[in-house]
């Protein structure tokens, strides 16, 4: 098998304050309305554009899982859909992911995701939550214990899930 080359990531604005915007606070979905916000929208859109051929969704219905809330519910959550199992996939989200938490040349750490207002991101079983930034990636749910395929979409294999606050 070949090499993946290097990966693009987004484009970043030009012309940005040199403070970038604080980090976000956690804040648990308490409603619904299932409708594409338009800084979720703008977040995919953004992610297809830089990477052509993949694809994003927002909104659920609400109670689709009843055990638990979702900033999908309210449409604040964005699963962009990149497979973790293949190479490609797997160095797209590397790359969006390094480029979301660096540090720019002003010096704000996570700026990125700061800009976006990134909450939390889910992926490939681990968690970064920009409320405990400087904890970096934490296991997410049981999934170091469940390497099989069948817990791909619970574990954030298949997809990096984006959270944003409001």
């Amino acid at each position: 098998p070949g090499t993946v080359p290097p990966q693009p990531v987004p484009a970043v604005p030009v012309g940005l304050p040199a403070v970038a915007e604080p980090l976000q606070p956690y804040v648990s979905a308490v409603s619904c309305d299932p409708r594409d916000k338009t800084g979720t929208t703008a977040l995919g859109d953004l992610l297809r554009a830089t990477y052509p051929g993949t694809s994003y969704g927002i909104a659920r219905p609400c109670g689709t899982d009843p055990l638990r809330t979702s900033e999908h519910y309210e449409g604040r959550a964005v699963d962009w859909m990149v497979d973790g199992r293949d190479p490609v996939g797997a160095a797209r989200a590397r790359a969006v992911l390094t480029w979301l938490l660096a540090t720019d040349a002003h010096g704000n750490r996570f700026a990125n995701a700061r800009r976006l207002g990134v909450m939390y991101v889910i992926w490939d079983g681990k968690i970064w939550g920009s409320y405990a930034a400087t904890s970096g990636w934490r296991p997410y749910s049981t999934c170091a214990v469940h390497p099989e395929r069948a817990w791909d979409t619970t574990c954030h294999r298949d997809h990096v899930h984006i959270s944003l606050g409001w």
